[in-house]
């Protein structure tokens, strides 16, 4: 197959990027030709590989693509048998190619662009289950709706130390989006601390806080990859997310896998991998007593914080890069033999 994925040019890590090249390099692996346009938004972003160094693209034979801004011209991507970008309303550009759509989030960016991202006339590949369900809340065809789960490289995001014997730290990732919940938190650290005055707590993201946080927490800024593994979720008991929505919210998944147990909000995504007394202690979003309870009763408890984690690094094992691009492959093979039953011989003419 010739594959065409579209990609904002960023030069600082993304995690919806990182998608994005994630499932075109594991295509590439299984023999596909796979094409990534980074595509512009603004003057002076990255004009090419060096510029994405954030991202390890390693050895994976993936063709780039760049242009400067204000030039990219639609009609210049390679011709391919499929396109991975979002075409935008009815009657929009045709792209040479069988479209398909990236559903990553909900109520993350602007509501209108995310509802025309359900609504482009073509199957939507959905990267947790609760994004299918959201589909299906908006009125689209169920066919459309395509539930492809994310993976993770196995070989980077592993344990590294002992699940036991791990001090008292909890790790967060902070973040000033109006979803996260970075003030929740915040709430729920300070709680947690007062009960158990041992904790720890290392905050990390890829900007400065920009708000003073108390002494006894550790910021980290735009850490590095093995800084994030080997430190942050190896160096770490529990991994904390207050989340009111996330798509998927790989860094749960990622920190599950390194042997943090993990204490989550219900937002979405995360349902996907964190299953409440197995996986991950659960809260609703919001709710600050329950996440302060959960910490405390991992960090007060450790056989308990111990089987829960290596319950999460379990079933972190079953996300895979190659059983997603597999799994993507089988669903393109169907959707080509068969667009119109996709939507859109019937919705794009």
């Amino acid at each position: 197959m010739n594959l065409v994925f579209i990609a904002p040019s960023l030069p600082h890590p993304s995690g919806g990027v990182a998608v994005i090249f994630e499932f075109a390099k594991a295509m590439a692996r299984r023999g596909h030709e796979s094409h990534v346009y980074h595509v512009p938004f603004e003057p002076g972003l990255v004009s090419g590989l060096e510029d994405v160094s954030w991202f390890d693209f390693g050895d994976d034979p993936v063709i780039h693509h760049f242009a400067p801004p204000r030039e990219y011209d639609f009609q210049t991507l390679a011709r391919a048998d499929f396109y991975f970008g979002h075409r935008g309303e009815e009657g929009g550009p045709y792209i040479s190619g069988l479209p398909v759509v990236f559903i990553q989030g909900y109520r993350l960016l602007d509501r209108e662009y995310e509802r025309r991202a359900y609504r482009s006339p073509c199957p939507k590949v959905c990267v947790s289950k609760w994004l299918v369900e959201v589909g299906l809340e908006l009125g689209v065809p169920e066919p459309e709706l395509v539930h492809v789960p994310l993976g993770l490289r196995h070989e980077k995001y592993r344990v590294t130390r002992p699940v036991d014997g791990r001090p008292p730290r909890v790790a967060f990732c902070y973040n000033l989006h109006r979803q996260k919940g970075a003030a929740v938190g915040l709430e729920v650290l300070e709680r947690a601390k007062e009960r158990v005055p041992a904790m720890e707590a290392v905050l990390f993201g890829t900007t400065p806080p920009g708000n003073a946080l108390p002494g006894w927490m550790r910021y980290r800024t735009d850490p590095s990859q093995d800084e994030l593994v080997d430190d942050i979720y190896n160096g770490s008991s529990v991994f904390l997310c207050t989340s009111d929505v996330e798509g998927f919210g790989l860094p749960g998944l990622e920190a599950m896998a390194c042997g943090a147990a993990l204490v989550t909000t219900d937002n979405g995504g995360s349902r996907d991998y964190a299953h409440h007394g197995r996986t991950a202690l659960v809260a609703a979003p919001g709710d600050v007593a329950t996440l302060a309870d959960h910490l405390v009763s991992l960090l007060s408890d450790d056989a308990r914080r111990v089987e829960l984690a290596s319950s999460g690094v379990r079933w972190a094992r079953r996300f895979d890069w190659d059983a997603s691009a597999a799994a993507l492959e089988d669903f393109l093979e169907r959707y080509r033999m068969r667009p119109e039953h996709y939507g859109v011989r019937a919705r794009a003419g």
